[in-house]
This record gives structure tokens, C-alpha cells and sequence, in this order.
């Protein structure tokens, strides 16, 4: 998405498309935080995981 387009919609004021925008990013973010999050569970803190 055009980031240029949201902060014109958020000055138009048009609450849905900023709300949508928002919530597209954030779920994404989201799940790259959960993606990194399980990886770094899943590596033995001791470095000898495949060892």
C-alpha cells in the first residue's frame, strides 16, 4: 500500500480506510514478531542444537 495515500486519507479523515490500513500493518507485523518469536524458542540456548 501507498504510505502517502493513508496519510492523505488520514488527513481527509476517513476513518475506515486508516483503520484498515492500521490493521493490515499491525497483523503483519504481528506475525513476523510471532515468526521470530517461535525461531528463537525453538534454538537451544547453548549452541548445540544439531551437534
Amino acid at each position: 500500500m501507498n504510505n502517502s495515500i493513508a496519510i492523505h486519507q488520514l488527513f481527509v479523515g476517513d476513518k475506515a480506510v486508516l483503520a484498515n490500513f492500521f490493521k493490515s500493518e499491525l497483523s503483519a507485523l504481528t506475525h513476523c514478531l510471532w515468526q521470530r518469536r517461535s525461531v528463537a524458542s525453538n534454538e537451544d540456548p547453548t549452541g548445540k542444537r544439531g551437534a
